[in-house]
């Protein structure tokens, strides 16, 4: 009896899938042999579609390669690179020249700025720098505004709007659609005098005496594409910065308000430092959407206009890649926009960090430095 029952004990000890003596399963969650099968499908399509176009853009960038011979392009080393910065700071000091005022005195920084943005025979590389910052200024000033304001008023407890969430429904609704929909829409629109833009602003409203041609007025082109650019993307930063302001803690306004804070006070000391990270995260990936502007602007003039007013970036190195046929300098295009929008995201983390953490943090090392330096001086132990 004491055998059979110490047999049996044995075996209901036993699990299922496990063999005495040879530890766990071959295939056991244990062992994440799942977990590794599970995330091999992203490994595998990140490397061959992410990671190697990544690498193969510097490589090319290095070579004279040309779109008609792709396999016979020469390592030239840093050659496109010194062409295409030399370009620039020709143009550059065209620009300086240009804004010397008539009594010969230097120009300030603003005037010199202004200059660069508004010129027109200087070199195409600086053209598309200085448009695809120009359009992306022009729509995402506007835009975080807007939002900024609109979740304010959608998160106050003081206005108690009804019916939030259908109009960020609404609000989000032109995200929803695709850019290449959205930009022929407007370029029908505008298309040319008999278009009905004009004759609604003609005909119907009268704002107009006689029929424009939009297309062709290089100073409406980029504020239109900047205006589709802000009416898409608007609705979908304020979801987010709704999404921000609402994980606030509510005691935090009504202590402010108890100590009889305002309405801005409570913006500028609790709302705005709260959504520092949400801010970041704002700036950053819309800063690197504007560095990659091209459906919108291209659908307008394919050649980046007239007098290359919607030219931006990637229209630049689409261009060098299509028509000039030169792979080689179009790669260095797309190194140059990962630098442009590395370096001016990580000013935007430098300028946008939490300067009270950082003084915490520093406080604390130099606090535990001192006490490990008084520690030693008395013989005890840290």
């Amino acid at each position: 009896m004491r055998a059979g029952k110490s047999a049996k004990r044995s075996n209901s000890g036993t699990r299922s899938g496990f063999l005495p003596g040879l530890g766990r399963p071959k295939f056991s969650l244990e062992k994440g042999y799942i977990a590794y099968i599970m995330i091999a499908p992203f490994i595998i399509f990140f490397l061959i579609f992410s990671l190697y176009p990544v690498y193969n853009t510097f490589r090319l960038s290095f070579t004279d390669t040309l779109t008609s011979a792709p396999n016979d392009g020469k390592f030239i080393g840093f050659d496109n690179y010194v062409k295409y910065f030399s370009d620039i700071g020709k143009s550059l000091s065209k620009a300086y020249d240009k804004a010397i005022d008539k009594n010969g005195a230097a120009p300030g920084f603003l005037t010199w700025v202004k200059t660069i943005f508004n010129y027109d025979e200087y070199n195409t590389d600086l053209k598309a720098i200085a448009t695809t910052w120009k359009i992306w200024l022009i729509n995402f000033i506007p835009q975080i505004t807007i939002a900024m304001i609109l979740s304010v008023w959608f998160n106050s407890s003081f206005l108690k709007l009804k019916l939030v969430g259908l109009w960020r429904s609404l609000l989000y609704l032109p995200n929803m659609l695709m850019p290449a929909t959205v930009g022929v829409i407007f370029w029908k629109f505008f298309q040319n005098k008999i278009a009905p833009a004009n004759q609604l602003l003609v005909g119907t409203l009268g704002i107009l005496t006689e029929a424009k041609d939009f297309m062709l007025d290089t100073s409406f082109t980029p504020l239109l594409v900047s205006f589709i650019q802000w009416w898409m993307w608007y609705g979908n930063t304020i979801v987010i910065l709704v999404a921000g302001m609402s994980s606030i803690s509510a005691s935090l306004y009504e202590s402010a308000n108890i100590d009889g804070a305002n309405g801005w006070k409570m913006f500028r000391y609790i709302t705005l430092p709260s959504l520092r990270p949400i801010l970041v995260y704002t700036l950053v990936t819309s800063l690197v959407g504007g560095m990659q502007m091209f459906d919108i602007p291209y659908l307008f003039s394919p050649n980046g206009g007239i007098k290359n007013e919607t030219l931006t970036l990637f229209i630049r190195m689409n261009n060098l890649y299509k028509k000039g046929m030169v792979l080689g300098k179009a790669a260095t295009i797309g190194v140059i926009i990962l630098f442009i929008s590395s370096i001016a995201s990580l000013l935007i983390f430098r300028v946008l960090r939490d300067n009270d953490s950082i003084a915490e943090r520093k406080a604390a090392r130099i606090a535990r430095k001192e006490r490990k330096l008084m520690m030693s001086r008395r013989g005890g132990v840290v």
